[in-house]
């Protein structure tokens, strides 16, 4: 209704929505955008404002169109009257989306952890605000700076790196935010040898979960701070203050980063009998996990596995039992059923080898041309 009283934040909603043609609707309807498209790349920045306001009117969803690409974004949106109740009130940030969601961030900015600040810097891009992206990473760099804990320094890492995917489709330079992001890894790695020492089981789930986060946002950014990263770990697989769990980790990272050529003597070192068999568990845990292809195609790895599962003893056996049905129970139905096979073909063609007998009549004419090829050599 036109002679409604609005204030000016609604009004600009109102406007924006008019232009991109997104209607206030009680219905659902979904929003499968494509960010190559003007258009759908202007709707995307009003949502991705609407969300930073705490207006949850448009929020993302999946549809079967979504992709994994950046191009791609889908978005659910259902118009309830209390809406417009959340809009005056989130209009003390400002009179239209763009500055009144800029309000929002600095007020983040001023009051938010590492984390946050990190996780706001992917909204702030996605929602168009260079202004406000400046200032937080301003603020971030300077955080990060004084921050000591390698923990806050691992958990802020992962959504920095990510935001840097949306450049090339947003035409946003994201040079200071891979700045930052370099100068983060740089201290991870500077305190990583620390912050692994002496953990419980606990904390080295925890301290694993961080390292595959961190692991995989490198992978994000340039080949330097890769190569960095992956001698830091490089610097731990031989200490003994590290849990197994930790250690067998870090060496299927070097291992699937090409970086180690001696993976089956460490397994066999890890699983040896004078390893607790707790500590064997855990280090197997920790490589094995999210990694049947390994046990499907490399059968010196699976039949070191093999043997050490055979050799444990019936304590032994309940003892590490949970950690062994944790591991594989990631692995799919399908995957657990190709490593049981190759384990008993393997099994099966070692009994038809000790079973079978050298026939020498059989053999003569075989064992008669390599005389003669070696006696060829030999002259």
């Amino acid at each position: 209704n036109q002679g409604v009283p609005t204030v000016p934040l609604e009004a600009d909603i109102t406007r924006t929505c008019r232009t991109l043609r997104v209607r206030r609707e009680a219905q659902v309807r979904f929003h499968d955008l494509d960010l190559r498209r003007p258009i759908d790349q202007a709707r995307s920045q009003l949502f991705h404002r609407l969300r930073l306001l705490g207006l949850r009117w448009i929020v993302p969803a999946e549809s079967s169109v979504q992709s994994q690409g950046t191009f791609r974004e889908t978005w659910q949106s259902r118009w309830e009257p209390e809406y417009s109740v959340a809009i005056v009130e989130a209009s003390v940030w400002g009179t239209t989306v763009e500055s009144a969601a800029a309000a929002r961030v600095d007020k983040i900015i001023a009051e938010g952890s590492l984390v946050e600040l990190t996780e706001t810097v992917e909204r702030c891009l996605l929602a168009d605000l260079p202004g406000a992206l400046d200032r937080l990473l301003a603020t971030l760099a300077d955080k990060a700076a004084l921050d000591a804990d390698v923990v806050h320094l691992m958990d802020a890492l992962p959504a920095l790196a990510r935001a840097q995917r949306y450049g090339d489709v947003r035409q946003t330079d994201t040079g200071a935010l891979r700045k930052v992001s370099e100068v983060l890894v740089v201290r991870i790695c500077a305190g990583l040898q620390r912050a692994v020492a002496s953990l419980d089981a606990t904390n080295a789930a925890a301290m694993r979960r961080r390292i595959d986060a961190v692991n995989t946002a490198i992978g994000l950014l340039s080949e330097s701070v890769r190569d960095r990263w992956l001698d830091t770990l490089a610097t731990m697989i031989d200490r003994t203050d590290v849990h197994g769990l930790l250690l067998g980790r870090i060496v299927r990272l070097l291992l699937d980063a090409e970086r180690l050529s001696d993976v089956s003597l460490r397994l066999q070192r890890a699983l040896s009998a004078g390893v607790a068999a707790a500590d064997k568990a855990a280090w197997v845990d920790g490589f094995f996990s999210d990694g049947a292809l390994l046990l499907i195609h490399d059968a010196e790895l699976r039949g070191l596995l093999d043997d050490w599962v055979c050799q444990l003893d019936d304590t032994q056996f309940v003892d590490t039992l949970p950690l062994l049905r944790r591991t594989f129970g990631t692995f799919a139905a399908a995957e657990r059923e190709a490593i049981a096979e190759r384990v008993a073909r393997g099994a099966e063609s070692l009994d038809r080898a000790r079973n079978e007998e050298f026939d020498v009549e059989l053999a003569a004419a075989a064992l008669a041309t390599v005389d003669l090829i070696l006696g060829k050599f030999d002259g």
